[in-house]
């Protein structure tokens, strides 16, 4: 059986917000807007790494699959997400030897 899989890449622009009670993550995939609100202090790339994190666990991806385009330092970030995508009719071809 031939698996054919794509790869696909997502940007989604994030805004961090800071001072919030705990780490959280509204997505709108809509608008391809994401809210980030945290309760860490902005010091020593800590809030990039705790969001890369909390995407990959979002999306189900790895670490490396995710990437800040822009705003390492800002808090309006434009994030890529780097997703492979198995054809479902590759999966469901088994249905055929029925």
């Amino acid at each position: 059986m031939n698996s054919s899989k794509m790869l696909i890449t997502m940007l989604f622009e994030v805004i961090v917000k800071l001072k919030a009670r705990k780490n959280e993550l509204i997505v709108d995939t809509n608008n391809k807007t994401i809210v980030f609100k945290t309760n860490q202090i902005p010091e020593k790339n800590k809030i990039n790494l705790s969001l890369v994190k909390m995407l990959a666990k979002h999306f189900n991806v790895s670490v490396q699959d995710i990437k800040i385009k822009r705003g390492l330092k800002s808090r309006k970030k434009l994030v890529e997400i780097t997703v492979w995508v198995y054809s479902v009719l590759d999966e469901l071809s088994w249905i055929n030897d029925l």
